[in-house]
């Protein structure tokens, strides 16, 4: 018996590692996907206009909106993005030096952060390194990239401020990316700020309104499997444990005995549970703690009330 309860708590501890990974998948999954769009979320969006009104203009109108955690992106083409935001905008894994701050925002002085493919084109005569454009050179600040094929390696990012835009161009010769749930929220406000003649999802789905689906809907699929399972483990200790519900007792007796083995059973799952979940985040990379320890504290419930309807339902027999 020990010994068959022993296996069932490695087999629920290995699940429940199980379920860190594809946490941990799904996470890496999305930010690398995130990477690949140059740190723009799934509720990005793409912002087009014929608007002869410049950037430096349309900087300005941001900056008075006073928003708050937001990014736009204004990209002349697919490797260069001239950069403005406020608060926490993303999050590119950074290999040297730094991303852009609040402070570069509000510079006359542009900046620049590149993708590590292109560090061999910069001038460097001392520590310092400079990207050469349009007939100038611009201080790098920083370096990002992944050990993936991305198309991060590869960006060019320059900061632009309401005081200077380095290249002050018109809004339709640009792609307009625009994050954040503060300004994204609002499309009467992007329609002011922008001129925007459409506004649209940067990462499509065949529906409007499930993007959430398909981001997540292989995983949620995944983790349903996982507590199918569970509650399958739970159904072989109980089968374990049933014979031991024959005993011929009196009503007050076996509801105790009942609810004794209920406690045997939700503390033998806590710590298999525990256990697992211990060993993945220690061993897999997890962005969304807060989802995974709320899933699990969901699975726990599930599993010990099956377990427990289980038991309530097994009625002895009365000595």
């Amino acid at each position: 018996m020990f010994k068959r309860k022993l296996i069932l708590d490695l087999l629920l501890a290995i699940l429940a590692f199980g379920c860190v990974f594809l946490f941990g998948h799904q996470d890496q999954s999305n930010y690398t996907s995130q990477l690949n769009r140059n740190g723009l979320s799934n509720s990005a969006v793409v912002i087009r206009t014929h608007s002869h009104q410049t950037l430096q203009t349309t900087v300005k109108k941001l900056d008075a909106a006073h928003l708050k955690q937001y990014q736009v992106q204004f990209a002349p083409s697919k490797s260069l993005s001239y950069f403005y935001g406020e608060g926490k905008f993303t999050n590119i894994p950074e290999l040297s030096g730094r991303f852009f701050t609040d402070d570069d925002f509000k510079s006359q002085i542009p900046v620049v952060v590149v993708g590590q493919n292109l560090t061999k084109q910069l001038y460097a005569p001392t520590s310092q390194s400079y990207l050469y454009l349009h007939h100038r050179y611009l201080s790098v600040v920083g370096t990002v990239g992944t050990q993936s094929k991305s198309a991060l390696n590869d960006h060019t990012f320059i900061s632009i401020s309401p005081e200077y835009v380095f290249d002050n161009r018109q809004l339709r010769h640009v792609k307009i990316y625009a994050d954040g749930a503060n300004l994204t929220g609002n499309q009467k406000q992007l329609k002011q700020i922008f001129k925007a003649t459409k506004i649209t999802p940067l990462v499509k789905t065949p529906i409007v309104g499930t993007s959430w689906l398909s981001s997540y809907g292989l995983l949620v699929l995944s983790l349903l499997v996982a507590v199918g399972i569970g509650i399958l483990l739970a159904e072989i200790f109980y089968r374990l444990i049933q014979h031991q519900l024959d005993a011929p007792l009196d009503e007050h007796l076996a509801e105790h005995y009942r609810w004794g083995l209920f406690r045997q059973f939700a503390v033998h799952s806590f710590f298999a549970i525990l256990v697992g979940y211990l060993i993945g985040v220690k061993q897999i990379d997890v962005i969304h703690y807060g989802f995974l320890f709320g899933f699990f504290c969901l699975l726990y419930v599930v599993l010990n009330l099956f377990f427990a309807l289980r038991i309530h339902g097994s009625r002895p027999k009365k000595g």
